[in-house]
């Protein structure tokens, strides 16, 4: 393992996130705070080893070429698919109870 710039901002980032879910966890959900726990504990571990080349070249992407990156962004981008299909089911939840308030206070 080399430290590249690119490496140790994974890593500062990684901690920054963990650290994060630990000191506010009174002040968020339960779910916000294992979700900042897993990226951040997930961000350590591709930026601090080499443990995401057996996933990554079950799909392919061999080391070499910047194609472990590319591997990553890929999962990265599915991932924040599912982060923006969870937030756009809490916004229509949120929608519909508000609506429900205002209903009740028309009424």
């Amino acid at each position: 393992m080399t430290g590249s710039p690119l490496r140790i901002v994974g890593l500062v980032l990684g901690a920054v996130l963990i650290l994060v879910a630990i000191g506010r966890h009174r002040r968020l959900r339960n779910v916000d705070v294992i979700l900042l726990l897993l990226a951040g504990a997930a961000l350590v571990v591709v930026s601090g080893t080499n443990a995401a080349d057996g996933i990554l070249s079950l799909f392919s992407f061999k080391r070499g070429g910047d194609r472990r990156i590319i591997g990553i962004c890929v999962f990265a981008i599915v991932l924040l698919f599912g982060l923006y299909v969870r937030a756009a089911v809490a916004t229509t939840r949120a929608d519909r109870q508000l609506s429900k308030v205002v209903e009740g206070m028309a009424a």
